[in-house]
């Protein structure tokens, strides 16, 4: 997918000077959208997709300027919820723009790049 990264050993990924949160062994939308809530140390959530984008727009409580979402396999989701989750990220890491407090980045294992439509 566009905006998104893959690379070999994504769980040894941990670029200098920057905010990062692994994600594994995820096995529900409920679970993946916790995790976030806790490693991401959200002001507030609303534990939905909308919220998770907005979340993923807004890193003012990070001082770190580089915030990076390391997924060291892929979420054990449902075929639609894949899908939005994969959608939420590439619009996140699109959205933001060269010169804003904050970039992200997003980082799947390259063994995984095949199950991913997009």
């Amino acid at each position: 997918m566009k905006n998104l990264k893959f690379i070999n050993n994504s769980q040894s990924y941990n670029p200098d000077d920057a905010f990062i949160v692994h994600f594994s062994g995820i096995n529900s939308k409920d679970e993946l959208l916790k995790q976030y809530n806790e490693k991401l140390l959200f002001p507030y959530f609303g534990f939905n997709w909308d919220a998770l984008f907005d979340m993923l727009r807004d890193f003012h409580w990070i001082k770190e300027e580089k915030v990076v979402l390391v997924h060291d396999d892929l979420p054990k989701l449902t075929e639609s919820d894949l899908k939005i989750y994969l959608e939420v990220l590439a619009y996140s890491v699109k959205d933001w723009k060269e010169g804003e407090e904050h970039s992200l980045e997003v980082v799947f294992p390259k063994s995984v790049k095949d199950l991913m439509k997009s």
